[in-house]
């Protein structure tokens, strides 16, 4: 089989060998061959980027429920980070992360893996909801991931609490 040099008819392809490549650009001035869009295509185009980065941007907004969080916190009250699953009139609710399989004498719910990766200790989520003011809980902690077993283990969690919460609204409603 002959080599194809990029001129010419290609060899050692049968039907094919009628078929002719294209003849490569001059070595010299190349500006020549490529054709430039103008100023105003590239603003329409760069306009189009903008919007359509901000109809994704609005699309993440909106579908993210108000003062739903998923995130990890240091809660300075309780000094213990937290998971904080929901934000509502300047409070955090969160569930305590901790080392202790008790707290008040009460069991705490074990995670298969600790959520602070640097900790290789076992780690636990506390019974109960902590409400704390937002200014008493510090930065987002970055470095603390739930396992996916352990994400299951807490929307259990949240949602048992949803419940609750909602039934006892209902009933304080009914009392009044």
């Amino acid at each position: 089989m002959a080599k194809n040099n990029g001129e010419g008819k290609r060899s050692g392809q049968g039907a094919k060998a009628a078929q002719t490549t294209p003849p490569k650009a001059p070595a010299g001035d190349k500006s020549k061959n490529v054709v430039k869009p103008s100023e105003e295509q590239e603003n329409k185009q760069e306009q189009q980027n903008l919007l359509m980065r901000l109809i994704a941007w609005l699309r993440a907004a909106l579908s993210w429920k108000k003062g739903e969080r998923a995130e990890f916190r240091y809660n300075y009250d309780e000094e213990h980070p937290g998971y904080v699953f929901k934000e509502e009139d300047g409070k955090l609710k969160s569930f305590g992360i901790t080392h202790s399989d008790t707290t008040f004498g009460i069991g705490n719910m074990p995670l298969e893996e600790n959520p602070d990766k640097s900790d290789t200790d076992a780690a636990y989520i506390r019974n109960g909801v902590i409400t704390s003011k937002k200014r008493r809980n510090g930065g987002r902690m970055k470095n603390m991931q739930l396992s996916p077993n352990d994400k299951a283990k807490v929307k259990s969690k949240k949602r048992n609490y949803k419940k609750i919460a909602k039934q006892q609204k209902a009933k304080n409603k009914k009392s009044k």
